[in-house]
């Protein structure tokens, strides 16, 4: 259960860090459209370089909580352990 929870709340970091990835693109797009200035593309390469802006961590982080709850209680079968905490998002 724990495993669960934790994948849970790794797929939901994803997906918040996406949301604002995209939020922060759409405020500097629009930020140049009412300045007629050009910095959405200095900005963004700024923050490219900063972990949070970055999904790697996480990325590997859900991968890593799959193969050890494949490990644990699927015999290593890490797509069937997929399958199922996939599953409990859809929940």
């Amino acid at each position: 259960k724990r495993y669960i929870e934790h994948y849970l709340e790794i797929c939901e970091l994803q997906n918040f860090a996406e949301l604002n990835k995209t939020g922060f693109y759409k405020i500097l797009k629009k930020f140049d459209k009412l300045a007629g200035q050009s910095v959405k593309h200095i900005r963004i390469r700024t923050f490219e370089e900063r972990a949070f802006f970055r999904s790697t961590v996480l990325e590997e982080q859900r991968l890593t909580c799959e193969r050890e709850f494949a490990r644990l209680f699927w015999q290593r079968d890490v797509e069937k352990a997929r399958e199922e905490l996939q599953s409990s998002l859809q929940e």
